[in-house]
Order: C-alpha cells, then structure tokens, then sequence
C-alpha cells in the first residue's frame, strides 16, 4: 500500500516524527513511552522517522533475543524440574495402570494352578468318605449324591475362567446363604 494513502498518509518516513505522540501513533505506544526510548538512547531527536521505526524494531528484536538469552540459570532449572516432575507424574499414572491392569493375568494364572490343585483333592474326598465310613457302602443312594456333588466342583473347578460372570451356582439352583 502506498504511504500516499491509508493510515500512513499523513506520515513521511523521509522527515522527522512531527511529535512523539505521533510517532506513538504510529506504533502504538504512548507518548510518554516514546519519551522514555528518546531519553534512553534508542531513539535520536531529529531522525527521520523511518530511522525511529528501525531503531524501535530493532529494540524489539533485541528485547526480545535477551529475554531468550538470559533466562536465568534458575529458571532454566525451575523449568527443568517442573519438565521432569511433568515426566514422573505421567511414569507413576502409567505404572498405576499397568498395577491395576497386571493382576488379571496373575490372577488368571493363579485360578488355573488352584483348580489344577484343587481338582484331585476334591475328586479324592469320595474314595476316602467310603474307606473311612464303611456305612456308606449300604447307602449307596447317599455315596451317589457325595460323588456327584464332588464331581460337580471338581468341573466347575477346573472350568473356571475369569471370564466367567456368574456366580458359580449351576443349573438355576440358588446359593446357599
């Protein structure tokens, strides 16, 4: 856009700011802060003003590379720590995660080794009732119900699955409480 039209109209960049309140016009400052930058060197009286925006950009630039330069040694370290406090907080949620994600493989693991276990002593205990009672061998009907409620937990035993969603009671019978 040329100068001769627009915001920049009534400014020529080839002559002097007419005021600071101009020239803070023109760059959005106030004219006291303008006042300031004269004051401090940045900005030389009687320049062009093309000269007073290259010296007041150039002052951005250099703020700003400072401000990046000289980040203090502390807070360069502050950063770091909240950087690896950041880091640790995410390792512990995953390692609670995974803890709480862990037992169901152990879990499984321990269902299959107790049913394995579990399952012999079970089918064991009709053999021992009828060596140690001899009474049972005349009631054969009650040796029946034993071994058949012994077999039925020795299956369930060994079926087990933790993906099994009930409650263990087979055949719509209800749990005894």
């Amino acid at each position: 856009m040329p100068l001769s039209s627009g915001f920049l109209a009534g400014f020529d960049l080839d002559k002097p700011a007419q005021s600071q309140a101009d020239f803070g016009l023109l760059v959005g400052l106030s004219q006291q802060h303008v006042s300031r930058l004269v004051a401090a060197g940045v900005l030389v009286e009687g320049a062009s003003l093309r000269e007073w925006v290259r010296a007041y950009t150039q002052r951005l630039r250099d703020t700003a590379a400072d401000r990046a330069r000289q980040s203090s040694p502390e807070l360069q370290f502050e950063r770091r720590q909240l950087l690896r406090a950041r880091i640790e907080g995410l390792r512990m949620h995953n390692d609670a995660r995974r803890a709480e994600l862990a037992p169901v493989a152990v879990m499984a693991a321990v269902l299959e080794k107790t049913g394995a276990r579990i399952a012999p002593i079970l089918g064991a205990i009709p053999p021992a009732l009828r060596a140690q009672l001899p009474v049972l061998q005349s009631e054969s009907a009650c040796y029946a119900a034993i071994e058949a409620t012994v077999a039925k937990a020795v299956g369930a035993v060994r079926g087990m699955r933790l993906a099994d969603d009930d409650d263990g009671v087979d055949d719509g019978e209800a749990a005894d409480d």
